[in-house]
């Protein structure tokens, strides 16, 4: 039996729930704390009132700050765009999160958010500043001054607007050259010559990116010059003209892992879980839409998954952005672990993974976004 949630709570959602096995359903919502909870309930009751009653107990709500922000604005991209079909899911889940720990909640589309400095408009209508806004994704063509602007006026903003940047794959080269984070060697291709500079630091095949795209969509291997060309044209039509050119790794043998950082309450950047990908034979991306093999890491603790010094490397890629939730994709290569690019949108890990609540992404970023603080240190700086 195929069990989706109702479709008034996730929107544009397609994910449906196998079976009717109560710890699917807590696999796939990320609710720990209900045995009874079955994909029957979940439809009967929908993912908001049993995140209500399952998230947290007394004693957790109380050990909570006394004053959490409340009025949240929840901003996302359109689910009918590109790689955003997805987002429906995601805004549902967040926004049932949210109202499980005490927020009121408004969701909008990126592109239905302006502020002035004096009038914020959502949906065309006027509203009072929010105390905090979570930024889930922005649009390719989308600017952050809005939020910007918000954040100068005391708005608490996830993520820090200036480091929404990082989003496209084309401005981390700089970033991690800036803050000698070992990465995968990267050209920014802007026009034929940079072609030639590829060439002749990398041999083929070659990784080609449009900078904008996701879930391994817009990633190729180009083997010769015509086919570099190629991609690099279609690509940079698209876009805003740049492409990223990466060094391939055969020996990191289609695998590729991923730590996912979330702030505390302090504004420290905590490891909160870590994952590989494989790719099958055929697939060189590990997250491609041949899909991939997925196993949980160990990311902290005196049992780590994978070397300390490649979470370490990680965690300063995410706070030389100056992002406050990302995902961290490394790879293993013949010069050691090297990171391969920042993705501060993830999908959300405990859909795939069974994740103990203490790791997954969605509470944890709640949490911040309601009782979080954050260093005075700049994005990027």
């Amino acid at each position: 039996m195929n069990v989706s949630p109702p479709a008034d709570l996730l929107g544009r959602a397609v994910l449906a729930i196998p079976g009717n096995s109560g710890n699917t359903v807590r696999r796939a919502y990320g609710v720990v704390r209900s045995s009874s909870i079955t994909a029957k309930s979940v439809a009967q009751h929908g993912l908001a009132r049993l995140s209500r009653r399952a998230v947290f107990s007394d004693a957790e709500r109380g050990a909570a700050l006394v004053t959490p922000r409340r009025d949240v604005l929840l901003v996302h991209g359109d689910p009918r765009v590109g790689n955003n079909a997805g987002e429906g899911f995601n805004v549902a889940w967040l926004t049932s999160e949210l109202r499980a720990q005490g927020a009121d909640v408004q969701a909008a589309q990126f592109d239905h958010v302006s502020y002035d400095g004096v009038r914020l408009l959502v949906d065309g209508v006027e509203r009072p500043l929010p105390e905090a806004v979570l930024v889930r994704r922005m649009p390719r063509s989308g600017t952050n001054e809005d939020l910007v602007r918000l954040r100068e006026h005391g708005v608490h903003v996830t993520n820090d607007p200036a480091a929404l940047r990082y989003a496209n794959k084309a401005d981390m080269e700089e970033l991690f050259t800036a803050h000698g984070i070992a990465h995968v060697d990267t050209v920014v291709a802007r026009g034929a010559a940079d072609l030639d500079v590829a060439e002749q630091r990398f041999s083929y095949p070659m990784v080609v990116k449009d900078p904008a795209a996701a879930g391994g969509l817009g990633v190729e291997l180009a083997a010769d010059r015509s086919q570099l060309e190629a991609h690099v044209a279609r690509m940079s039509a698209a876009g805003d003209g740049r492409v990223v050119l990466q060094r391939y790794h055969p020996e990191a043998q289609g695998r590729v892992t991923r730590v996912l950082f979330v702030r505390d309450r302090t504004g420290a950047l905590q490891a909160r879980a870590g994952w590989v990908g494989h790719g099958p034979s055929s697939d060189f991306k590990s997250n491609g839409p041949s899909s991939g093999i997925t196993r949980r890491l160990a990311v902290s603790g005196p049992r780590l998954g994978l070397p300390a010094d490649a979470i370490d490397q990680a965690r300063r890629a995410t706070d030389a952005a100056g992002l406050d939730s990302c995902a961290v994709d490394v790879i293993w290569t013949e010069d050691g672990w090297r990171v391969l690019e920042l993705n501060p949108s993830p999908a959300i890990i405990e859909a795939d993974v069974n994740l103990p609540r203490s790791a997954q992404m969605i509470p944890n970023l709640v949490d911040f976004v309601l009782r979080g603080t954050r260093s005075a240190t700049p994005a990027g700086g």
